[in-house]
């Protein structure tokens, strides 16, 4: 079965907490910090219902996921998460779920997307077309930790355009926007030359 990226249910809450912890963990930070952020990393089926949360998902598990939060205008949206579990890290999946991120928001016509980044994923953020606009310094157990402040112009040539998805065309999906599980159905047979008239 071909790698989708589909709204996630709200009953997927717990699986979504559970990719988000282990991506923390990913990155060494010390278990004591890990029990600090669990609140914030832990999504119940309200949040995921009342914002766009999109699962990416592998032979029927999910691997990854990202949410955003809409303004009131709807002219600016928050990139509130973005995690995929370990296995997956630095094999596209991040860019795909990133891309689709945008393009989803582009669909509710936001015009620029806010990022407060974990600090090792600046890097993978500006090559995707973010710039940092400021951060936001605190301490956890009394030591600095500063969050790049980010954002992307969805106008912006940099921004990576919408359908564009070179790691779902890879493995025969192309998933675009809110709602669009029966297009990329559709599109994925397409590129597979299997539709039929």
């Amino acid at each position: 079965m071909p790698m989708e990226i589909v709204r996630a249910a709200p009953e997927l809450a717990e699986t979504l907490t559970r990719i988000a912890l282990a991506a923390k963990r990913y990155w060494g930070y010390p278990e004591r910090w890990i029990e600090i952020w669990t609140p914030i990393l832990t999504f119940t089926p309200e949040y995921v219902a009342e914002n766009p949360t999109f699962v990416a998902v592998e032979d029927g598990d999910p691997v990854g996921f990202y949410a955003l939060i809409l303004a009131p205008d709807r002219s600016r949206a928050q990139l509130d998460h973005l995690w995929i579990t370990p296995e997956w890290i630095g094999r596209g999946l991040g860019r795909a779920l990133f891309e689709h991120a945008a393009a989803t928001a582009r669909e509710l016509g936001v015009d620029v997307v806010d990022i407060e980044a974990e600090p090792y994923a600046e890097p993978f953020y500006r090559h995707m077309g973010a710039r940092r606009t400021g951060e936001r310094t605190g301490q956890i157990e009394d030591q600095p930790r500063v969050l790049p402040l980010m954002e992307l112009d969805l106008g912006s040539e940099r921004a990576s355009p919408a359908g564009d998805n070179e790691f779902l065309k890879r493995r025969g999906l192309i998933s675009v926007g809110p709602g669009s599980a029966v297009a990329d159905v559709a599109r994925s047979r397409a590129l597979r030359g299997t539709e039929r008239e």
